[in-house]
């Protein structure tokens, strides 16, 4: 969701899995945090803390940059590189290209008006959002430079 293909993404990932097997909530083929496993995550989650802190810290901003590509600029520039660098039709007139747009932004209203959002932006925010996710990083899982030995 919020973190494309970084190595934070993946730590994120396993413990979505993670999260996800506990409650026997069945991925399928797709990944943890595809929007429909991540939604379908959020009713089974006993932890009432964990829950509103998962949804206020990684959802919600997770759904703010999905949104924003939806604004008529970021439209305009993605149109023009598509003509640019491909051989593609766009109909042009259309006024609502992507039906999309709205399942985001509604679940993005729900998601605010149901989760105390001020509870979190209150308190001060660590330096990694996932460092209460992910165990053992204690504000940071930046590796080392060091080499690793495999035997």
């Amino acid at each position: 969701m919020l973190y494309a293909e970084d190595y934070k993404r993946g730590e994120f990932l396993v413990q979505m899995k993670n999260e996800q097997r506990k409650v026997k909530n069945d991925c399928g083929v797709e990944l943890p945090d595809n929007l429909p496993n991540a939604l379908t995550l959020l009713p089974l989650l006993d932890d009432r803390e964990f829950l509103e802190e998962l949804v206020v810290r990684m959802y919600i901003p997770a759904l703010e940059i999905m949104v924003k590509e939806f604004e008529t600029s970021r439209i305009a520039l993605k149109t023009k590189v598509r003509k640019k660098k491909q051989k593609v039709i766009i109909q042009e007139d259309m006024k609502n290209k992507n039906a999309y747009q709205f399942a985001l932004q509604a679940t993005l209203s729900v998601l605010q008006a149901d989760y105390q959002v001020s509870t979190y932006k209150s308190q001060e925010i660590k330096a990694d959002p996932l460092s209460s996710f992910l165990p053992n990083c204690e504000g940071s899982c930046a590796t080392t430079n060091e080499p690793v030995k495999i035997n």
